[in-house]
């Protein structure tokens, strides 16, 4: 059986976790966001989860962007 893990290690996973899923939304929806075959409120709501998606991975990681868009 295996010990349990320090609360900071289960953190971290969460995190990471997070972390992917947002990233993922973020090359999921990108595209969207400037596509012309994607309607107007489709858009729209595509921006909205972009912008809320790099909100929020900039709060959760540790990383800082570069001012041309990669991570440091």
């Amino acid at each position: 059986m295996n010990p349990p893990q320090p609360r900071e290690e289960r953190h971290a996973d969460a995190v990471s976790v997070d972390v992917a899923f947002l990233l993922a939304v973020i090359a999921v929806y990108g595209p969207w966001t400037t596509s012309r075959a994607v309607n107007g409120p489709e858009r729209r709501l595509a921006v909205w989860r972009v912008d809320l998606a790099r909100r929020e991975l900039d709060r959760l990681s540790p990383l800082r962007r570069r001012t041309n868009g990669t991570w440091a």
